[in-house]
C-alpha cells in the first residue's frame, strides 16, 4: 500500500521512522531505569543528600528531577527532526506509533504491579505462604 510510482522507495523511509519510533522507546525506558533504579548514580546520590537533612533532600531531589528531563527533551526532538527527514509529516506519524509501542507493556505492568502486592498481601495475612511455597516447588514452578 505504500508504493507509488512518484516514490518507489517510501516503504522503507517510513520503515525507517518506525525504527526511530522503536529506538526512541527504547531510549526512553533506558533512562527512566537509570534516572530510577537503586543501582545508578541518581538515586544513590539522593540517598546520600537525605541523610544530611531535609533541605539537602529537597535541592537534590528538585535538581534530580530537572536534570533527568533534559535527556528526553533532547532525544524526542531528535526523533521528531530524523522522522520528518525521512518521511515528511506521515513519517512523524510512523515514528509516533513506533514510539508508542510500549505503552501497552508499560500500562500492564503498571496495573499488574498493586493487584499482585495486594494479592501477597492476603496471602500473608491468611498464613498460607508455606502451603503455596510447597505447592510451586511440588509443581516445578520454583526450586528449594
Amino acid at each position: 500500500m505504500l508504493y507509488t510510482e512518484q516514490a518507489p522507495s517510501a516503504w522503507f523511509s517510513f520503515a525507517l521512522c518506525g525504527l526511530v519510533g522503536i529506538i526512541t522507546a527504547y531510549a526512553f525506558v533506558w533512562i527512566s531505569k537509570y534516572y530510577t533504579d537503586y543501582k545508578y548514580e541518581p538515586v544513590r546520590s539522593l540517598a546520600l543528600a537525605s541523610s544530611t537533612g531535609h533541605g539537602t533532600n529537597i535541592i537534590a531531589g528538585v535538581s534530580l528531577g530537572l536534570e533527568s528531563t533534559a535527556l528526553p527533551v533532547l532525544i524526542i526532538s531528535v526523533a521528531i527532526v530524523s522522522a520528518f527527514w525521512l518521511g515528511g509529516l506521515f513519517g512523524t506519524a510512523v515514528a509516533t506509533m513506533g514510539m508508542l509501542s510500549t505503552a501497552g507493556y508499560v500500562l500492564t505492568m503498571d496495573m499488574f504491579g498493586p493487584i499482585a502486592d495486594n494479592a501477597g498481601g492476603i496471602v500473608e495475612m491468611s498464613q498460607q505462604v508455606k502451603f503455596l511455597y510447597l505447592f510451586f516447588v511440588d509443581y516445578g514452578i520454583c526450586s528449594k
